[in-house]
């Protein structure tokens, strides 16, 4: 899942963040669903969707979360920037 997939997730449940905040709570370890791997270049984030339906389930409401079917993560792919 990228990082723009993730906040738009959370805005649909109506958390109001961006993909900045979003990736410099996943590098402060604030938000708990994903990674953040420092590297020369920049860092690439990892979100991990059932783990951020699970968060919005804790936070939300289990109403607001979506199932999911794999435990899968998908690269950012284009760091932080």
């Amino acid at each position: 899942m990228t990082t723009e997939e993730a906040v738009a997730r959370l805005r649909e449940v109506g958390m109001r963040t961006s993909r900045e905040t979003l990736r410099e709570g996943l590098a402060q370890r604030v938000f708990p669903f994903g990674d953040c791997v420092l590297t020369d270049k920049s860092p690439v984030c990892y979100i991990y969707r059932a783990l951020l339906e699970k968060w919005i389930a804790e936070r939300f409401g289990p109403e607001d979360a979506k199932g999911v079917e794999d435990n899968g993560s998908e690269n950012d792919g284009d760091g932080i920037h």
